[in-house]
């Protein structure tokens, strides 16, 4: 009997691998946006649709203190990078079962899906970071820490990428997680600063400090508009990044030589 190899994918093939990630992506943009008649301009609707729910709920109804920054603007900054948050980890758990014939009968490097996947989601993320950093400057809340701004959006890809990592190797493997995916997904952007500050209230703060996606926010929206950010919430996500990121490279190489038996 032939026992595979425990591990065999390479970390220099993340770079090596990036055309074929790209054409990947490529094909799933078009995929979600063929046969529909608003095409790409879903990029701007879905988006759009989220910032009126989210103004209507937190700013008509509950009255969410922003400061002197327009509510509205607040909350396009945090829509910017949810969105990215919202629809990779929708996607993240099938980037290896929706592949399958992929995984199972050609030699195409399974690295090369989960970069793929992160690839087929930046033109929500495009459009609406263009939109938020347009609402501050013409607000006049754009900061010189803007500059600052691609390094956030590579600290959320390295993020993403970590998520995408562990969701889809073990999606694989337990097709749970596509069914808890979209559970997560709904919950996370009323248990995630999003719509509201962090420090709305201090029990709320103690709670959320510890989500990791806090601590992005915090970061991005200090980038985006000059707001202090809560420290705690920036070390801790950068902290859980790190672990994510080893965590989830190591359960895919570990698991990565007996994908084609899964899926």
């Amino acid at each position: 009997m032939t026992v595979p190899a425990k591990r065999r994918v390479k970390l220099r093939e993340v770079w090596t691998t990036l055309p074929i990630a790209w054409m990947l992506g490529r094909r799933d943009m078009k995929i979600k946006y063929k046969q529909s008649a608003l095409g790409p301009l879903w990029l701007v609707l879905q988006p759009l649709a989220m910032l009126v729910a989210v103004t209507v709920a937190f700013s008509a109804i509950t009255n969410v203190d922003t400061g002197d920054i327009p509510y509205v603007v607040f909350a396009l900054a945090g829509l910017a990078l949810w969105t990215y948050v919202q629809f990779t980890f929708a996607i993240a758990p099938n980037a290896l079962p929706s592949n399958q014939l992929v995984v199972r009968r050609s030699p195409c490097p399974r690295i090369a899906l989960v970069t793929g996947t992160l690839i087929s989601v930046l033109p929500p993320l495009g459009v609406v970071l263009a939109a938020s950093i347009g609402a501050a400057a013409i607000t006049g809340h754009l900061p010189v820490q803007a500059v600052l701004v691609p390094a956030m959006v590579a600290w959320l890809l390295v993020f993403m990428w970590g998520v995408t990592l562990l969701a889809a190797s073990l999606a694989a493997r337990f097709r749970d997680v596509v069914a808890f995916a979209p559970l997560v997904v709904q919950a996370g952007i009323f248990l995630t600063p999003v719509a509201y500050p962090l420090n709305t209230s201090q029990q709320v703060s103690d709670i959320l400090v510890f989500n990791p996606v806090s601590g992005l926010l915090e970061a991005w929206r200090w980038s985006l508009l000059g707001i202090s950010p809560d420290m705690l919430a920036v070390y801790f996500g950068a902290g859980f990044t790190v672990v994510l990121v080893f965590f989830g490279w190591y359960v895919f190489g570990r698991m990565e030589t007996r994908f084609a038996d899964y899926v």
